[in-house]
């Protein structure tokens, strides 16, 4: 027996984390490309900011993405529940229905957490990281019901020594302020100064 192999008998619970990581990275794959690649300094804001908005709400014949990236996390849970019951030993009908209630609760569980951990990643982390990185993801934000709705300035990123050498011309939402933008992104190095 190999030590891996020891390691999901002796911890099952190792191998379903893996089945729910894998199944959230996958379905929010319609905003992560875009974060990762602003964040490395391999697109540009307004670029980022554009694949998002496309492969999320289906711009330019882009709305198969994310029902498909949906269906492939769900194959993804679906195919880990198989294996982790295999390896719990359930392997014929006869022993399923003998371990109905363990499969219904377990998948049921399984099914709600990677829900839940696909909306806190996809909706909160990625959404908070996004607009630290200036992607103009404050818009929903403002739409929403408890949101700051006044018109969106417009802000434009001069670089630092440090940046790229690019300066992006984007949306975003932010207090309205005279002058310097109160927001600042690290990852990007950058100033954001309000055009009036």
């Amino acid at each position: 027996m190999t030590k891996a192999y020891a390691t999901e008998v002796e911890n099952p619970l190792r191998a379903l984390w893996k089945v729910i990581a894998s199944s959230t990275i996958i379905a929010s794959m319609c905003c992560l490309p875009s974060v990762v690649l602003v964040m490395l300094g391999l697109a540009t804001v307004s670029t980022g900011a554009v694949l998002s908005d496309t492969l999320y709400w289906g711009e330019d014949g882009y709305a198969w993405f994310r029902p498909l990236m949906s269906l492939i996390a769900l194959a993804s849970v679906v195919t880990g529940l198989v294996f982790y019951f295999r390896n719990q030993g359930i392997c014929t009908l006869d022993q399923a229905k003998r371990e109905r209630r363990k499969i219904v609760n377990t998948s049921l569980l399984v099914l709600v957490v990677t829900y839940i951990s696909y909306l806190l990643f996809n909706f909160v982390i990625l959404t908070e990281i996004g607009i630290q990185l200036g992607l103009p993801w404050n818009q929903a934000v403002a739409a929403m019901p408890f949101g700051d709705d006044q018109a969106l300035p417009r802000v434009v990123l001069q670089p630092t020594p440090q940046s790229p050498s690019c300066i992006a011309d984007l949306v975003a939402s932010s207090r309205r302020s005279s002058g310097v933008v109160t927001s600042s992104f690290p990852w990007w190095n950058a100033t954001a100064i309000q055009v009036p």
